[in-house]
């Protein structure tokens, strides 16, 4: 049977064990390096303590507390990859000067020419990093960043400081080459239902209940046939802001416009849970109770148990994500931990969170300058979005807020779902989404080689894998033998 092994010290291994329950590829976690298999993925263990098999491939990474034993060290703000361009993060790097061919590079001098360092070299039988990054996909930190909006432009958006959805392509590109390296196929499980080659998840947060922009987005939304999820807001405070301020509503604003909120619900849309206040609190019980009272809040007003919850500014921490666990959410969606990429569980202090969290993009018309300037500048960006998102599989996530996307939503969002209709692309809730990740992560499997001949072994007897091999990328059922 093929599976990969994953070695190290349990909160060392966490960036490589999240992207290898992603992929849904067999593997199994051990500290014992005499215990490995065909591929193995080793963090903080050096070369040679190993004994190199040539019927065997290697990824050694650096923990950073290895790293920082290092002769020469540097600090990385910005790595180069030739199929991801630049991935911005904030780690170490080992200074190592080698004729090793390179996989990404960093340079210490940002403007000038510097000597290119390699962030992972590729010899016979082993690929060697010299940058931890597996350690940046749970790092916190957010601010303004400037992200590609259009091929010339960029638009400043407050989001995470770390660009880990390219960390985590980057790292997968690695993966796959280590299978080629000892000549086997790279299986795993595929994202979407049937052969989707995407998923198109629209969302709206809505921060108050602005009438004019429900009912645009709703209209625009029943013409294509396209559901969203709408995360709801109870005290509606966010429309008084600049008058009052946080948390000085007497009582909250949303209740009285409910026949808007009952708009949405009966066209078919997920009603989720946005916060009772606008307003992320510093400890978990705040957080909990602010959360709890807009659950209770929707099942009285809407007669609804929400699934899923966003926080308000996309803020989040540890405080946080245990009062959203604690709530029994299914999912959580919160815009300024990742911008994009695929579904996954938080490791908080070693432990597996219970909670999905579902990446999302953080663009928005909340950064437009000129809004007669710039609407046609989002139809443009959302096209080449798509387009983008579909050529690595991603889900294509659109994010909104009524009292803005809404006002403009029969300008803006008709080009886009035309293109998202043109190409077949299932439209999911969130809720859906979280259903159908949880039923894919439930599932588990094995692959055998047999001479020739590759056999999937299940307890499931239907499912669809994606197959890397020779250079070639198929979609496969699991029923059929796989060449």
């Amino acid at each position: 049977m093929v599976h990969v092994s994953l070695c190290g010290n349990w909160q060392d291994v966490l960036g490589w064990l999240r992207l290898l329950e992603q992929e849904k590829v067999p593997y199994r976690y051990t500290e014992d390096v005499r215990d490995l298999s065909e591929v193995n993925i080793l963090v903080g263990i050096p070369p040679d303590v190993v004994k190199i098999s040539q019927n065997r491939s290697y990824i050694f990474e650096p923990s950073l507390l290895s790293l920082s034993e290092a002769f020469s060290l540097g600090i990385v703000k910005e790595i180069f990859d030739e199929d991801n361009d630049v991935i911005r993060l904030h780690t170490l790097g080992e200074l190592m000067k080698t004729n090793e061919p390179k996989i990404g590079h960093f340079k210490l001098h940002e403007m000038y020419y510097d000597y290119k360092y390699p962030v992972a070299t590729k010899s016979e039988k082993c690929f060697q990093f010299f940058v931890n990054l597996s350690s940046q996909l749970f790092l916190q930190g957010v601010g303004f960043k400037e992200v590609p909006f259009l091929h010339d432009e960029y638009m400043e958006v407050l989001t995470t400081l770390i660009d880990k959805e390219k960390i985590l392509r980057f790292m997968r590109k690695i993966l796959i080459k280590a299978f080629e390296m000892v000549n086997l196929p790279y299986i795993h499980l595929w994202y979407y239902p049937k052969n989707a080659e995407s998923v198109f998840l629209f969302r709206q947060d809505v921060d108050y209940v602005d009438r004019e922009g429900v009912d645009n987005l709703l209209s625009v939304c029943h013409h294509y046939n396209i559901r969203g999820t709408y995360f709801i807001n109870i005290s509606g405070e966010e429309e008084f802001e600049d008058e009052i301020g946080h948390l000085k509503l007497e009582e909250p604003e949303t209740p009285k416009r409910l026949p808007c909120l009952k708009k949405i619900k009966d066209a078919g849309h997920e009603i989720a849970n946005h916060g009772y206040w606008h307003y992320v609190f510093e400890n978990y019980e705040e957080n909990y109770i602010n959360i709890k009272k807009c659950n209770n809040s929707l099942e009285k007003l809407l007669n609804i148990n929400a699934k899923g919850f966003s926080a308000p500014g996309g803020t989040w921490h540890y405080d946080l994500a245990k009062a959203i666990e604690k709530n029994k959410f299914i999912y959580a969606s919160n815009a300024c931990l990742d911008l994009g990429g695929f579904p996954y569980y938080f490791y908080v202090q070693g432990r597996k969170s219970k909670t999905l969290e579902i990446p999302f993009s953080s663009v928005c018309l909340s950064f437009l300058n000129n809004e007669e300037i710039e609407i046609d500048k989002f139809v443009r960006y959302y096209l080449e979005y798509i387009d983008e998102q579909l050529k690595n599989n991603e889900p294509i996530t659109i994010l909104g807020h009524p009292h803005l996307m809404g006002r403009v939503a029969k300008r803006l969002l008709p080009p886009v779902f035309d293109r998202i209709v043109e190409l077949g692309i299932p439209n999911m809730t969130l809720g859906e989404f979280a259903d159908w990740w949880k039923k894919r992560e439930n599932l588990s499997f094995s692959y055998e080689i047999k001479g020739k001949r590759t056999e999937i072994v299940s307890d499931i007897s239907d499912f669809q894998v994606e197959v890397i091999y020779s250079k070639r990328r198929q979609l496969k059922r699991s029923t059929e033998i796989l060449l």
